[in-house]
């Protein structure tokens, strides 16, 4: 896991300052934010759906398929719609989304806590803490406590994309500066063992 992130460091870091300024735009303007984002993911997705769709129909007999390609079509293309023409309940519906890649993203975030932890990071706690905080926002954005306000869902939403992006700076933080100090021992461990 350690190797992985150094080498994907800087494409960490680039979608976490993406998913900061996105967090920035929810919360200075709620209600145009959300239904922009609506509009944008329901065109893309309901575009993907109709691809799909397309595809499944005009393939030949002999392509293999992965059986899955109308019903991700289908799926796609409602959920695109739904967005388009009630991007008021599509809101909801993607703040849930949202919460849930919040969620799956913080527990990876909580075991490469552990991770640094068991290779003697110091700190490997504030990490362990701010994923857990980030965890519990992910899991309010779930349940919606908020109701039918969909800007204080939309403003909800931005406080955890931020908090999400900040978890993954420091995580790609923590994680390149234990590599450093692993390698600077392995190096002077073979130093020693060549003399």
């Amino acid at each position: 896991m350690f190797k992985t992130l150094q080498k994907l460091k800087f494409a960490y870091i680039a979608m976490s300052v993406a998913l900061c300024a996105i967090g920035v735009l929810l919360i200075i303007w709620p209600a145009e934010s959300a239904a922009f984002i609506c509009y944008l993911i329901g065109a893309l997705s309901l575009i993907f759906g109709i691809i799909s769709i397309v595809i499944f129909f005009v393939r030949d007999i002999g392509t293999p398929n992965p059986g899955y390609g109308l019903m991700i079509g289908m799926f796609a293309s409602i959920f695109g719609l739904i967005l388009l023409l009630k991007p008021q309940s599509g809101s909801a519906v993607f703040s849930m989304l949202v919460g849930v890649f919040i969620i799956i993203d913080s527990i990876v975030k909580i075991q490469a806590s552990f991770e640094l932890k068991h290779v003697g990071a110091k700190n490997w706690w504030v990490n362990l803490l701010i994923s857990l905080v980030s965890t519990v926002l992910g899991v309010l954005l779930v349940i919606d406590p908020f109701g039918e306000a969909v800007n204080l869902i939309t403003i909800f939403m931005g406080i955890s994309l931020i908090a999400d992006s900040l978890e993954n700076i420091f995580t790609v933080a923590f994680v390149w500066r234990t590599g450093r100090r692993i390698k600077k021992e392995e190096a002077a461990i073979v130093i020693v063992e060549n003399e």
